[in-house]
């Protein structure tokens, strides 16, 4: 009586993951953001800012790299990459390395 009760509510039968994530697709479907969309302007940089964030790279930078291609002091490196991370333009990760974000 339970499995007919499921069946007459509309249960699916699971054979692997796959059917799962078939039903998850359907309920979840993946949103493919807009060519305009994906190029987002930057905001109004500073002169420092642009150096550094033309610094870095599409991949993880370190910041010693970054500070080298900018040809600035080391703490002005560092708090230009705080402000562009409270933009959210850049993301630091661990060991000082730095990545572009969006």
């Amino acid at each position: 009586m339970g499995s007919n009760r499921l069946i007459q509510q509309g249960a699916k039968l699971v054979m692997d993951a796959s059917d799962v994530l078939d039903d998850l697709q359907i309920l979840l479907p993946e949103t493919k953001p807009s060519p305009e969309a994906a190029v987002r302007p930057l905001p109004p940089l500073t002169e420092d800012e642009r150096r550094v964030y033309a610094a870095i790279d599409s991949t993880e930078t370190p910041i010693d790299q970054i500070a080298a291609k900018c040809d600035l002091p080391s703490a002005i490196v560092s708090s230009t990459l705080l402000r562009l991370e409270l933009k959210r333009l850049v993301k630091q990760l661990p060991g000082k390395y730095f990545v572009k974000l969006g």
